[in-house]
């Protein structure tokens, strides 16, 4: 193969690149959201390339590479405030967290993700030698008080709102992790 075709090669393997990045951007404009495996099938390619085309879509600030996919930046969705989610249902929220804690045993490894009746369990799991991984800043500064408690934290880029983190370096970690029990209500 001479200089010009590899050329030529390299310049046609770019382009299907730009042109496959464009069209799951203008995909998930439509849709909203896009598994990974949704799109690795729609342009047959492994979910190994679909992830990398996500991450560098994410960099550019096109979308958001979420765990398992994607979803469209310009979508607006409305967002209560982690907040004021902890006040509606306050009171199931804590009966249900006092009896969740109950199934959680001295010597567990939990995994907690973020969200505010899995907040209230946290409050009743201060007094068991456990150790938690979470993805929400608000559960581990709820358990860091606890001396009893080891706390793991996955990393990732910082959702603002609910102050959890999220995408492709939360879900390789994720992936890593083995825990005796989820809690993800």
């Amino acid at each position: 193969m001479n200089e010009t075709s590899q050329i030529s090669e390299k310049r046609g393997k770019s382009i299907l690149l730009a042109q496959r990045q464009k069209e799951i951007k203008d995909y998930l404009v439509n849709k909203g959201f896009a598994s990974v495996e949704e799109l690795g099938e729609m342009f047959e390619v492994s979910s190994m390339t679909i992830r990398c085309d996500l991450d560098e879509l994410q960099r550019q600030g096109l979308l958001q590479h979420i765990y398992g996919g994607a979803m469209d930046n310009e979508k607006v969705f409305f967002e209560i405030s982690f907040q004021d989610k902890t006040v509606q249902f306050a009171k199931e929220k804590e009966r249900n967290g006092r009896a969740l804690a109950e199934l959680i045993l001295h010597g567990d490894t939990v995994f907690i993700d973020s969200g505010t009746t899995t907040f209230q369990i946290t409050r009743f799991l201060k007094d068991k030698k456990i150790t938690t991984i979470t993805n929400s800043l608000d559960i581990a500064l709820e358990l860091s008080s606890s001396p009893l408690v080891n706390i793991h934290m996955t990393g990732g880029i910082l959702h603002k709102g609910p102050l959890n983190v999220f995408g492709s370096q939360t879900e390789n970690f994720i992936n890593q992790i083995r825990a005796d029990k989820l809690l993800s209500v």
